[in-house]
């Protein structure tokens, strides 16, 4: 690369002339498609990582300024911090980037995310749910139902529930024991 013929040609883009930046892309394509293919980034594919190189030196022509250091330093140091950041970045978007991501190109299974129950086991659920309720409410005394709601489904603790109802934590225990006895 010659410094001169890059900094004539800086000049150029600058000044409006789109092939100084065509020319000014196919000076550094060696530098660019060696980095290129040295670095992985998650997500990215080398054709990725070559427009992002070729888009940090078009904004670097733009912000380069004239006379203060050789573009060429400058360019190649702009492309490289570019890309380790963006590998900064993928670090911490790797959530976004596995397999939990919807994917238009495969089939509707591949596409639901694996967190979401199927709809027969949502369907149980529920049903398990309603005989849950109807049992509490037709088979359980009072005293027997504010134990359940206070200790699983308020999820509080034994020693809680002895203090609250101001008995001691032996009773509280033995009430509980005498309901899973039923």
């Amino acid at each position: 690369m010659e410094y001169e013929y890059v900094e004539t040609l800086i000049s150029d883009a600058r000044s409006g002339k789109p092939i100084a930046k065509e020319k000014l892309i196919s000076e550094f394509t060696p530098f660019i498609k060696n980095i290129a293919n040295k670095i992985i980034i998650p997500g990215y594919e080398y054709h990725d990582k070559e427009n992002e190189c070729i888009a940090t030196l078009l904004i670097c022509i733009s912000k380069y300024n004239l006379g203060a250091n050789r573009f060429a330093a400058y360019a190649m140091n702009s492309i490289q911090k570019n890309l380790i950041s963006l590998i900064k970045r993928g670090k911490h978007t790797t959530e976004f980037n596995g397999s939990s991501i919807l994917s238009l190109d495969d089939g509707l299974e591949n596409c639901l995310s694996s967190d979401i129950k199927p709809l027969d086991e949502n369907l149980c659920l529920i049903a398990e749910y309603k005989d849950l309720i109807s049992a509490i409410n037709t088979k359980l005394t009072d005293e027997e139902k504010n134990l359940v709601s206070f200790l699983y489904f308020h999820k509080n603790t034994l020693s809680n529930y002895a203090y609250h109802k101001s008995i001691s934590y032996v009773t509280a225990s033995k009430r509980k024991k005498k309901f899973w006895e039923n």
